[in-house]
């Protein structure tokens, strides 16, 4: 999908579930996520790459300005204004920031700005001391997420720090690590032959009807994978020098994907 069709799924997604649509897990759809719990999530997950930045890897960075692609409803943003002066929350969905505005607990320390472009001109070149987005990318064509990466490299200041996921690969099952829950198993044999049975039966009109009501109401959430060496070789390319590359398992264990910690000098 373009991004007007893009901004337009996820401006549903913001509008229906938000929270729900930005961290799936089982049992917290149909707004059930209590929002306390949806943020605290987000400071255990800004506070893991930052002890992991700072304690692991021996970085330094500097701690003024921070940018958070694919915001939502500032989940990350805000967890990110404990260790940053200022920062700036990104998304192409307008109800995904009317949401970020209305949680926001930081002022104008949190600020959150629109962007319907595939590039972040609003911004200028080394802008910015840290530039982080999860499980965002994916969910755009990979000409996008590479506009993107590009100008992430471009707004990230000398010595900063970029870290994003991005999926690489769907794994065969038997390559899912051991210590990975298996998924869900489930007999898919009799509900396929039941749909089946009822669209025979139903006139085309109606199955035209309900198959429009459906592309216009709900949202779709796509998903796309870039290999890991043409990430790296994109990155690389534009400037981008890779400290750290690591596995990292969401959501559906048989999808592979890594976390990248770059900066550019």
């Amino acid at each position: 999908m373009n991004l007007k069709e893009l901004q337009r799924n996820w401006d549903k997604f913001g509008k229906q579930d938000p929270l729900y649509a930005i961290l799936v897990e089982e049992g917290k759809g149909g707004n059930k996520w209590k929002p306390e719990h949806f943020f605290e999530r987000g400071r255990q997950e800004i506070d893991e790459i930052m002890d992991y930045t700072t304690n692991s890897l021996g970085l330094t960075v500097r701690r003024s300005r921070a940018l958070d692609f694919g915001c939502g409803v500032g989940r990350l943003t805000q967890a990110l204004a404990s260790y940053f002066e200022t920062v700036v929350g990104v998304d192409i969905a307008p109800a995904m920031l009317k949401g970020a505005r209305k949680y926001n607990k930081f002022a104008d320390r949190c600020q959150y700005v629109l962007n319907e472009r595939d590039d972040l001109r609003l911004f200028e070149s080394n802008s910015f001391d840290f530039v982080y987005s999860n499980l965002v990318l994916q969910h755009m064509r990979p000409e996008y997420c590479k506009s993107y990466l590009k100008e992430f490299i471009r707004v990230l200041r000398p010595n900063g720090l970029l870290v994003f996921y991005m999926p690489s690969e769907v794994l065969e099952q038997n390559s899912v690590p051991p210590s990975m829950p298996k998924p869900h198993q489930r007999s898919t044999t009799l509900l396929p032959r039941l749909k089946q049975s009822i669209k025979a039966l139903t006139p085309k009109p109606i199955l035209s009807f309900y198959a429009k009501w459906r592309y216009e109401s709900q949202p779709v959430m796509e998903m796309y994978y870039v290999k890991r060496p043409e990430i790296e070789a994109y990155l690389r390319e534009h400037g981008g020098d890779i400290l750290d590359t690591y596995p990292y398992y969401v959501t559906v264990p048989k999808i592979e994907g890594f976390q990248y910690i770059v900066t550019k000098h």
